[in-house]
């Protein structure tokens, strides 16, 4: 799945620089929200 790997692509970076922001684990808020980079 060309979608899938994309997301992934996308979406495992975000969720780091997502958790070292928020320091905390990935996961532990959902995805919902938004927050500028």
């Amino acid at each position: 799945w060309s979608g899938f790997g994309s997301l992934a692509y996308v979406w495992r970076p975000y969720q780091v620089v997502r958790a070292r922001r928020l320091n905390l684990p990935s996961g532990h808020n959902a995805p919902s929200k938004r927050q500028p980079k």
